[in-house]
């Protein structure tokens, strides 16, 4: 029971790797989340809210569309670090 081979402690080890690029990502984006979420409310609430003005009108819209354009970029780079670290514990861990 006790008795581990050098390719169990690999693969233990890969399993733990693997898991904490997973906690990471998890936590990265319940944290980008919540930030841009924080930042809409500042974007919108200080400069009064909505209106019916159209965007140019009112500067709320800018902010609210800088911090989505924002957000949504550092989630698409959050996923190819995801993908790149995946992809270079499967290389590291071949054999």
């Amino acid at each position: 029971m006790g008795n581990f081979t050098s390719d169990d402690w690999k693969l233990s080890l890969e399993l733990a790797l693997r898991g904490a690029v997973y906690v990471f990502t998890g936590a990265a984006t319940l944290a980008l989340l919540s930030l841009s979420g924080f930042a809409s409310l500042i974007a919108v609430g200080g400069t009064g809210g909505f209106t019916s003005s159209l965007p140019p009108e009112h500067p709320a819209w800018f902010g609210l569309a800088a911090v989505i354009c924002i957000g949504v970029v550092l989630q698409w780079a959050l996923i190819q670090l995801h993908r790149y670290l995946l992809l270079r514990l499967e290389s590291a861990f071949d054999t």
